[in-house]
């Protein structure tokens, strides 16, 4: 499924990591950013799925989307 699709469809809140194949981070933004990912929006999603991030003291729930394509996979 295309990024943007999946952003239409799961209409997500929180924060979103974006990575690559590898797990190397694109970009950490708020759901409410997601503008700010805009270059990505037409590629392909090969996995989705659920983590935790500490901030601090605090530990927050993160959606992971997992892109293909970006300019550091090899």
């Amino acid at each position: 499924m295309i990024l943007d699709d999946l952003l239409r469809l799961i209409k997500p809140v929180g924060k979103i990591f974006l990575v690559d194949r590898k797990g190397n981070s694109i970009a950490k933004i708020n759901a409410n950013e997601i503008e700010k990912i805009q270059e990505y929006k037409n590629k392909e999603v090969t996995e989705l799925y659920c983590s935790n991030v500490t901030e601090g003291m605090t530990l927050f729930p993160v959606l992971v989307i997992e892109i293909e394509g970006s300019d550091t996979d090899d």
